[in-house]
């Protein structure tokens, strides 16, 4: 009987670990792998006078969280490059000028930026914050959209209006714009493989007008989308054979415990 008792507390021993790690390994890949703040940035203090830029104008994202791949900042087809240096924006010519956020969409009037998650990781956002100016006759209206709500009139996530009469930072995410950083602590903004933001203007009053995210001075960021990352709650295809094996090597060593009972 004492036999039997060692053998039955042995194997209780040598199996406690194992359980443990089949437990963990759920755990393992739904853990969070990154609490940064800041998903990807943008600095437009570089940009010259039309030097070296081709449609679309783009800008490529820095400052990347480490499970982010970068995006680009891009400009619809339907306007024109601004032409200042420390800017990126557009105009719109005269002959295209728009009245309504709809006409923006249709005439594709925006500034475009995307994140998008490395393969095994996903996005949880927290807000969004820029430096955004219109000149006297840019566009007088802003809306902000994303591929999460959809493209089009009335899913819009911020907007302001009676923009060009305001001054300096007329739609920074500030006071002086929308009095703060656009909140997406939304359920809908996380859990995210990747994810594409639009800045939309309308109502400009001329084809010199500009519209477009400004530098205040030195290399700091000047557009950025915070948040943190996550392992997928989905493992990828290429994590199957370890968790398999590991599931394997558990049964295994469970029934030699078994049988030495027995």
């Amino acid at each position: 009987m004492k036999r039997t008792y060692s053998l039955r507390n042995n194997c209780s021993n040598t199996l406690s670990p194992m359980k443990k790690i089949i437990l963990l390994l759920p755990a393992l890949f739904l853990a969070a792998t990154s609490y940064s703040q800041l998903l990807i940035s943008w600095d437009v203090s570089t940009i010259e006078l039309d030097v070296g830029y081709l449609a679309p104008y783009s800008v490529a994202g820095a400052n990347l969280e480490e499970n982010v791949n970068g995006g680009d900042l891009s400009l619809g087809s339907g306007v024109n490059p601004t032409t200042s240096a420390a800017q990126y924006g557009f105009k719109i010519s005269t002959a295209n000028e728009q009245t309504t956020l709809a006409g923006a969409i249709t005439q594709n009037h925006y500034i475009q930026f995307t994140a998008l998650a490395q393969e095994g990781f996903v996005l949880n956002l927290s807000s969004l914050d820029f430096n955004g100016e219109t000149t006297a006759t840019g566009a007088d209206d802003i809306a902000v959209m994303t591929s999460v709500d959809g493209f089009t009139s009335g899913s819009q996530i911020a907007s302001l209006t009676g923009r060009s009469a305001v001054g300096s930072g007329d739609f920074d995410t500030d006071a002086s714009g929308f009095v703060s950083v656009i909140d997406l602590l939304a359920s809908k903004y996380q859990n995210l493989s990747s994810i594409t933001f639009r800045i939309y203007g309308w109502n400009s009053s001329g084809s010199s007008g500009s519209t477009y995210i400004r530098n205040l001075g030195g290399t700091n960021a000047d557009l950025t989308i915070n948040g943190t990352t996550a392992a997928s709650a989905v493992p990828e295809p290429s994590t199957y054979p370890l968790i398999f094996g590991a599931a394997t090597l558990s049964y295994v060593m469970y029934r030699r415990c078994t049988k030495r009972v027995s």
